[in-house]
């Protein structure tokens, strides 16, 4: 990203066009938001790996997941059992659960349709509480699910880096699932 903007930035003193220094304008702007986007993921994935314990409390999982969900209002949300999922009660960090699930929603979006439904499923599952986030994008080949929290992997980079992801939010997710918790 830095490369580009110093060229961008190089090429707008240098250009009388209007055209091309707007152009380049709008280029350094969606390559400083890509380098933000890298900076805070990093920042967050430099927290979680220092992470021994966090504050667990008790949470109403169904209000939470709706909180998180209403923030994309592109998503239609699917309960597996309404009448049972409104009374889910686990113990955790309302944060982590909540950042994890705008990775997830944010993987879904962007590599989805922008028509096709993304869902989000809750249930127990014997002594475990499963929320799914369904979607209906370009998948991911079976030869990269093993590489897929990896830091910075990106199954497609010419796709991903175009649609400004930087390669860190299943990073996160993970270190987020298996954080130690207070009562593990």
């Amino acid at each position: 990203p830095l490369a580009i903007i110093a060229t961008s930035t190089y090429l707008m003193a240098r250009s009388d066009d209007k055209a091309v220094r707007q152009q380049k304008g709008e280029q350094v702007d969606r390559e400083i938001a890509y380098l933000s986007t890298i900076i805070d993921q990093l920042h967050q994935v430099a927290r979680l790996d220092r992470l021994t314990d966090f504050e667990s409390v008790a949470i109403g999982l169904y209000d939470l997941v709706s909180e998180v969900v209403l923030s994309y209002p592109v998503l239609r949300v699917e309960m597996i059992d309404s009448t049972a999922a409104d009374r889910i009660r686990i113990d955790g960090s309302p944060t982590y659960i909540a950042v994890a699930l705008r990775h997830l929603l944010a993987n879904a979006v962007r590599f989805s349709d922008d028509d096709s439904p993304i869902m989000v499923r809750m249930a127990r599952v014997d002594r475990e509480v499963v929320v799914d986030v369904i979607d209906h994008g370009v998948g991911i080949a079976e030869e990269h699910l093993d590489r897929v929290f990896e830091h910075f992997y990106k199954v497609d980079s010419a796709r991903a880096r175009t649609s400004a992801g930087a390669g860190m939010g299943l990073t996160i997710v993970c270190l987020l699932y298996t954080s130690p918790s207070p009562r593990d």
